[in-house]
Parts: structure tokens; sequence; C-alpha cells
């Protein structure tokens, strides 16, 4: 995010809660198993499927959500690179404003998809 632009559409668009979708679980599970591919040189903990996704039956909204423990944010522009090959986008931590974390969100089709932090 530059000066002279604002963050993404998808950065700052109301998200809407829908219905339990059982696909939600599979496509988590191929999310965490694409992870924990890319960083497995950096996670220390397994890449867990989290929030409101990951209950089934759960009115939730419609992105799946992934915690992936890493061993030192250090790595952050490292994982950021490798994670953006694959349509991941980090969130600056301007936007975030958590600056104990980094947070990454995939875009489909021009919303957001799916987030690891």
């Amino acid at each position: 995010m530059s000066a002279n632009t604002g963050p993404p559409p998808w950065a700052t668009e109301s998200v809407d809660l829908v219905d339990a979708d059982p696909a939600w679980a599979l496509r988590g599970e191929q999310e965490r198993d694409h992870l924990e591919t890319l960083l497995s040189p950096r996670r220390i903990a397994r890449i867990e499927h989290v929030g409101s996704t990951s209950i089934p039956g759960l009115v939730a909204k419609p992105i799946i959500d992934l915690q992936a423990p890493v061993a030192d944010l250090s790595d952050s522009d490292s994982i950021a690179a490798v994670l953006a090959s694959h349509n991941w986008h980090h969130v600056h931590p301007d936007l975030d404003q958590r600056p104990w974390r980094r947070f990454f969100v995939k875009v489909a089709d021009g919303r957001p998809s799916a987030t690891v932090m």
C-alpha cells in the first residue's frame, strides 16, 4: 500500500454471513495441505483450519481462516514472497493494526476466499 493508493477493494468490503456449507471442511483441508507444503521449512507446528468455517453447521463468513505457526516472524518477507506466487496477498501492518502477527489473504474472483495468520 503506497501513499498514493488505498487498500484494494477486497480489503475493506463488508463480508456477509451465510448458511453453513459442508464444502468448507474440504476447502479448509485443501488450503491447509497446500500451505503446509509451501511453508514446511518455516512452520513449527501443524497449520490449522480455524474460525467459523471450521465449525460444522455454523453460520459464517464464507472465508476459510487458517493459522500457521512459524518459528520466527523475521521470516515474514520470505514467507510473503512464497505466498505471493500462489495468489496470497500480505496485508500491510498499517491496515491490519496487529504488529504481533502477519496476515495474508487469498483472493479469488476479486473477493477474499481464505486467510492465513
